[in-house]
This record gives structure tokens, sequence and C-alpha cells, in this order.
């Protein structure tokens, strides 16, 4: 079955139809190509623009060179070109606050706040939502000073689960067995961030799933579930 896109959801009904849309997309790289070919398929959308864009996004509307951490040029710049629908595809704008503002000037945009962000830049964020919710999580000890490294990796039982605190491109997280490669990723992170989590490793598959939902009011949408491939080992591959 092939994926479909409700605009409708992530507009304000008393802000404009969901016909000859101006949608801006912030982001880019590879899926905000996806998501600019994606809502060109759409009837509801007018026309495209991608902020800053790439090459594949140029071809189907119009770049601007704005960056993606820039939160009051993006916010001016929906304002300027009068958009209907923002969406954000990086998490570090949203952490940031880019939807707050865009809401607060009454333009809907498809991401969370910056407090919901926070579930994704900040782990230990992530880790206290979860325990005050009840949602399973494994155990975990947070490391701000270098000279507790040792004790932490004799407390835990190998393979060592280490994770920075702060938004990493997908690079954030060290699984090891080598008590040298996990005291390099536990110092390397305390060095950069000032404080790194080491976890309890849970047993899973290779992968894991994503399930987007879309609420409004008392009903909501779910999407496909998605999910990533890591590579494991060069001898996996």
């Amino acid at each position: 079955m092939k994926p479909t896109i409700s605009i409708h959801y992530a507009l304000s009904s008393a802000r404009m139809s969901v016909v000859g849309m101006r949608v801006l997309i912030v982001g880019g790289g590879g899926r905000e190509h996806a998501i600019a070919i994606g809502l060109s398929s759409s009837p509801s959308v007018a026309s495209i623009h991608t902020s800053p864009g790439n090459a594949g996004t140029r071809s189907l509307g119009t770049n601007h060179d704005i960056g993606s951490s820039d939160i009051d040029g993006l916010v001016g710049l929906s304002i300027e070109i009068q958009a209907d629908l923002v969406v954000v595809g990086p998490e570090a704008p949203l952490v940031l606050g880019l939807a707050d503002k865009l809401r607060d000037n009454g333009i809907p945009c498809f991401g969370p706040h910056s407090g919901g962000a926070m579930l994704e830049g900040s782990k230990l964020h992530a880790k206290k939502t979860m325990l005050e919710l009840g949602v399973p999580t494994g155990s975990c000890q947070v490391i701000k000073d270098v000279e507790d490294i040792p004790k932490f990796l004799d407390s835990f039982h190998s393979p060592w689960v280490i994770k920075r605190d702060v938004l990493a491109g997908g690079k954030g997280v060290t699984v090891t067995s080598d008590r040298i490669a996990a005291e390099h990723a536990l110092s390397s992170a305390l060095e950069e961030d000032g404080i790194v989590l080491m976890e309890e490793q849970m047993d899973a598959k290779d992968y894991y799933g994503a399930v987007t939902t879309i609420a409004k009011a008392l009903s909501a949408r779910a999407f496909l579930v998605s999910n990533q491939l890591q590579t494991l080992a060069p001898s996996r591959r």
C-alpha cells in the first residue's frame, strides 16, 4: 500500500483552505528532497520553497539562502513568502524553537514545539521523560567527571552503551565491547559536552521503527512504519 499524506491535519482551518498552498521546507538534505517530491505531487500544493535546499529541491521549486538554524531568518522568510505551511526536516531548528515562533506568527508548522523536540535533542531529557511516564527503558548513569569512567565501566556489563547528550547527526551513540573504545567514547563526550550517559544494553532487533502520528482535536492518523538499518560490522554489509 502506498503511503498517503494528509496536509489537512497540519493546518489551521481558520487560516486557509487546502488549495493553492505555498509550502516552505526547512533543510538541505536528501530527506528534504524526498519531502519536496512528495509535496509536489499533491494537488493542494501550488508552490514549494526550500531553505537552504539543494540541487534536487531546486528542480522542484525555489531555494533560499537561509540556514536551517537561523530561526529568525526562517520566520522572516515564511512571512515574506506568505507560507501556508512550513515542514521542518532537521531536529536542530525544532529544538531551537522554530515551530514555536512560527505558530506565534500564525503559520502552521509540521514539527513539534521545542519541548517536544527535546526528546530528540537530549538523551537525558528523553530518559527522564520515559521514567516519569513508565515507559520501559534501560537503567542509566550520568557521568560528569572523567575520573568516574573506570567505576561506571565496571558497574555495567559489556557491551557498553554510551550516549552523548546532544544532537549529533545520528552519530552520538557508541555500543562496544572494547573497553578502550568505551573509555575513548566517554572521555571524548565529556571533553566536548561536559556530560555523557552510560546505559544498560537491551536486547532488540537489528532495526528500530518509528511511527509518525498526526493528531488534531480528538482524532489521530498514523502513517506507515519507517525503520533505519545500521551497519553492524564491515563483514556484515
